[in-house]
């Protein structure tokens, strides 16, 4: 669906209504595919529908533009001053065009209409707000009144709040139109693409003051491959030398690399692992199996990344099928929403992704359940809901966990926790050996006790100051003992943005 370039930035006439302008607006993270094929990646607008009065979510034209673009055949235009998004449909596609609603002379200014060949299908109400990737106004469609308009065209819109998915049977005559996505990825596609990702985007602990080991260098020497562009030759260079656990860009020839070979599910989760420290040696993948994390657990590579929510958007992939580029693009996003920590499933309410902004070694016990936390703000307040720890969920050794939240921005106070879903709460009582009593824990004595520690906890505090959590080195089931649990980590509010920080 071509739509004009027009649709990108509101125009000059509708930003002098002030009605549609939105006020301090809240975004969320979106991906959006088209037939299990990825598209793009947005910062979705989450606003209050004036129609029906409850929270709803919208999205950029310029990136339904991107989405709907996938078919050819189909022809879009934005007009500004009427405010109508105009759809043109070929003959070959099978419209519904029952219950039409009835042609309004006039609109409010806060509303716009569908057209499909001609005719009204539509009204819903729009939105006028800075897009933060562009960092231009641009009008806002929602989502919902977008997915009973593509209804008629036999499109199915499917969508949880995080991924946008459109699915279409291709009528006789129609296509793609061949934007890339469904090319199929290479070898030198992921290492643009994951290796250029981690070159940008990770650092050192010491905050970027050592350069990192995923960092092309800055004097790569000759390319010594004649199927590598010289541009392409620093990155692949860390990759083919020492970055590559997993033998997955050995080259071919001396002269040759390999760069437009297939990759698979399989060899993107390989490349990810690389990323947090995960040797063959540490894990299970299609032909290694020892002692490390995965042995006699049921546990694979593939499935221990797939929970790690880089695979999101591809349950429908095997892990040896090729992917395409646009599969390969959607690992990239989910690797952008889980080096940040977090995933916004509801407005001020975030789910912790165990990831984190630091990849490292994370247990598979460890992994479902921070994999459990969800974190709301509430005003002022951080109210966090967690699973408990017993010993009934690990066997062997000693397990522990220790959460907390300050009510207090600059000196740890006591914080209260409830045990019975937010009905009461109460302050953990002091641990007499080291004199500490503002957070919760499972490992003293006296609070390891029957009934303590049940299957859901929550904490809350005072938003500004977070809430935190670390873990015990242990040898338990399907824990990997060297380095235990999961990493410590702290979340909260930092100049009005939600934010995680791994230890």
């Amino acid at each position: 669906m071509a739509l004009s370039a027009s649709m990108v930035a509101a125009p000059t006439t509708v930003m002098a209504a002030q009605s549609p302008n939105v006020m301090n607006p809240q975004y969320a993270y979106t991906d959006i595919t088209w037939n299990d094929n990825y598209v793009n990646a947005a910062d979705h607008l989450v606003v209050t529908d004036p129609w029906s009065g409850s929270l709803t979510s919208a999205l950029p034209l310029y990136y339904i533009n991107e989405a709907l673009g996938e078919i050819s055949g189909l022809s879009a235009d934005w007009n500004g001053n009427t405010r109508e998004l105009s759809i043109s449909v070929p003959g070959s596609v099978s419209l519904n065009m029952t219950n039409l609603p009835k042609v309004q002379n006039t609109m409010a200014e806060n509303e716009m209409a569908f057209v499909i060949n001609g005719q009204v299908v539509a009204y819903a109400p729009y939105f006028v707000a800075k897009d933060p990737a562009s960092g231009i106004y641009t009008s806002y469609v929602p989502i919902y009144y977008l997915g009973e308009v593509v209804k008629r065209l036999g499109v199915t819109e499917d969508w949880n709040g995080t991924h946008l998915a459109y699915t279409f049977n291709l009528p006789a005559g129609m296509q793609s139109s061949g934007t890339g996505s469904s090319a199929p990825a290479t070898k030198l596609d992921m290492v643009e693409m994951i290796g250029g990702w981690a070159a940008a985007n990770m650092t050192e602990p010491d905050g970027g003051q050592t350069v990192h080991e995923f960092a092309p260098p800055a004097n790569a020497g000759t390319d010594p491959f004649t199927d590598v562009p010289q541009s392409d030759w620093p990155l692949v260079k860390v990759w083919t030398n020492g970055a590559d656990n997993y033998g997955l860009f050995k080259p071919e020839t001396s002269t040759l690399w390999g760069a437009n070979q297939p990759v698979t599910l399989t060899m993107a989760n390989e490349m990810v692992a690389d990323l947090q420290g995960i040797a063959p040696t540490e894990a299970i993948s299609n032909e290694v199996e020892d002692d490390g994390w995965f042995q006699g657990s049921g546990w694979t590579l593939n499935s221990y990344e797939e929970s790690f929510n880089v695979d999101n958007g591809l349950t429908n992939v095997s892990p040896n099928s090729d992917l395409t580029v646009g599969q390969l693009q959607q690992i990239v996003q989910n690797l952008k929403m889980n080096y940040q920590g977090y995933e916004e499933i509801a407005p001020n309410t975030y789910k912790i992704l165990p990831f984190g902004n630091s990849p490292q070694l994370v247990s598979p016990a460890g992994m479902k359940w921070f994999n459990q936390i969800v974190v709301k703000i509430e005003g002022n307040e951080i109210v966090a809901t967690m699973p408990g720890v017993t010993e009934n969920d690990f066997t062997v050794g000693a397990p522990w966990i220790s959460a907390e939240t300050s009510t207090n921005a600059t000196t740890p106070t006591p914080a209260p926790f409830s045990t019975d879903g937010g009905q009461t709460w109460q302050v953990a009582p002091e641990n007499t050996t080291t004199a500490e009593y503002n957070f919760f824990t499972n490992d003293w004595q006296s609070y390891d006790r029957t009934g303590f520690t049940p299957k859901t906890i929550m904490m809350k505090g005072l938003a500004t100051a977070g809430f935190g959590v670390s873990s015990g080195v242990m040898q338990a089931n399907q824990v990997w003992q060297p380095n235990g649990f999961a990493p410590t980590f702290i979340c909260g509010v930092q100049n009005g943005q939600f934010g995680v920080k791994w230890q």
